[in-house]
């Protein structure tokens, strides 16, 4: 089950647009948490696509997690 996806222009492959899935709407936990992972995509968007939930990617979820973003959702 796809929990949230991040699209991207075709021309530019800046991201557009954060689609998440609305049959988890009423559970905040994983809504938000999805939402700051989407997030995360969009800030490294320069990021090559292969390298999606690599090192740079864990580093900014570990950094956010230590900065309390995460507290109450896990």
């Amino acid at each position: 089950m796809i929990l949230g996806s991040t699209w991207s222009d075709h021309e530019t492959g800046r991201p557009i647009r954060i689609s998440l899935n609305p049959l988890y709407r009423k559970q905040s936990r994983i809504w938000i948490g999805t939402l700051i992972h989407e997030m995360v995509h969009v800030q490294q968007w320069k990021v090559p696509e292969e390298q999606a939930h690599g090192r740079k990617f864990q580093k900014r979820m570990k950094q956010l997690a230590a900065l309390g973003a995460f507290n109450g959702l896990w």
